[in-house]
Formats: structure tokens, sequence, C-alpha cells
């Protein structure tokens, strides 16, 4: 039964999600809905699903409307340059360098990690600037998290090649859902590591000062 009911709860979310982005008209509704289907999985994460689904959805959809679309801005004019140079490289008359399509992707890779660094992020309630500036450097300062992320991401793309059904169904909420699990905690953590204080030094600890020897002094 309770594998039921996460599966419930993910194909609901999915339609949410879809139905939260197309009243935004994609590009007004596609942040708040990715931030409202990330806030009722996490009932799944922590074992208590949402008991009112639409309620709770719709709720966190209307809260943090204005906040994600200033938050998802960046994103947005990222998704159109690479964009742009895909079509550009695409429409190259002796086809692009190798290398140049490598460069793209590992843009795009590090983009979608950073997007997953966004939503918990953005729960922190912290301003935009510094929102921001997190989610640009979460990914470096976090190897093996991200490296998690991008596994993820990849063979759920594969599972969802060989299984199309399971696009309508969980094509947005299953990734929202596992990635969410894997960077949830980071912000803490990498706050908290931040904020450590740093190692003492001996003369900043109290130790007694080593004694100075006098120039003056002979030697018998």
């Amino acid at each position: 039964m309770t594998a039921l009911r996460v599966a419930a709860h993910l194909v609901g979310v999915n339609v949410l999600i879809l139905a939260g982005t197309l009243l935004g008209g994609v590009l007004l509704g596609a942040f708040p809905a990715l931030a409202a289907g990330g806030a009722v999985l996490g009932g799944i994460r922590s074992g208590s699903p949402s008991e009112r689904l639409w309620h709770d959805f719709w709720s966190a959809y209307r809260a943090s409307w204005r906040r994600m679309n200033l938050l998802g801005a960046p994103f947005w004019a990222l998704a159109v340059m690479l964009a742009a140079d895909a079509l550009i490289l695409s429409g190259a008359r002796d086809g692009a360098p190798v290398a140049l399509w490598a460069g793209l992707a590992a843009i795009a890779a590090y983009g979608a990690v950073s997007l997953a660094f966004l939503l918990p992020s953005a729960r922190r309630g912290e301003g935009a600037a510094r929102t921001w500036r997190f989610v640009a450097l979460a990914p470096a300062l976090s190897p093996a998290t991200s490296a998690a992320v991008l596994v993820t991401l990849c063979a759920l793309a594969v599972v969802a090649a060989w299984a199309t059904v399971l696009l309508p169904l969980m094509g947005v909420s299953l990734p929202l859902l596992l990635t969410g699990w894997l960077v949830e905690h980071r912000p803490d953590a990498l706050e908290a590591a931040r904020a450590a204080p740093e190692p003492e030094t001996p003369a900043t600890s109290g130790a007694a000062p080593t004694p100075a020897v006098d120039s003056r002094t002979t030697i018998e």
C-alpha cells in the first residue's frame, strides 16, 4: 500500500506540475510549479506524504510564484543560449567539431545540476543575489553530489527512452524526487562548513609565547 501511495503521489504531482507550468504560460509557470512539486514531494522523502495533495501544491505554487520566477530567470537565459548554440552547431556546413559539442554538453550538465540545487536553496529564504551565487558554485563545491545527480538523470533518461509510458506519468516528478533527495541537505552542510571557525594558532589560542633570546647574551 505504501508503494502504491508513493506511485499515486508521483503521478499526481507530475500532473500538477504540468498544469502549473501551463497555467503560467510555461515561462512564468515552470519554476513555481517545480518549487511547489518539490515541496510536496518532500513529504515522501520525510516519510509523511501529503494528505491534501491539491491544496498543498497550489498553496506552495501561489506562495513561491514571485520568488521562483525571479530566481529562475538566469536559467531561462541559459536555456536560450544553449538552444541557440545547438542550432548554430547543428547547422554548420562541415559539421561542428566534437570539442564544441562536448563543451555545450558540459555547460548543459552544469546547468542541470545547478537547477537541482536551486529548489532546496530557494526554500532558505535568502536574497536573490546570495542564492544565485550559491547555486552557481554549489556543483563545483559538491563534486560527489553533482556526479550522483548527473548519473541519476542519465539513468532516468535511459529508462524513459525504454519505457516511454513513464514520461506522461512520472516524467517530471520522479527526477524531482530523486535529485531532491540527493541535494536537499547540501545547502545547510556547505553553509555550516563555511561558517565553521578556523583552527586556532598558538598566537591566538592563549598559548604562552616562546621567550625571546637576548642578543646581548654571551656564550661562556
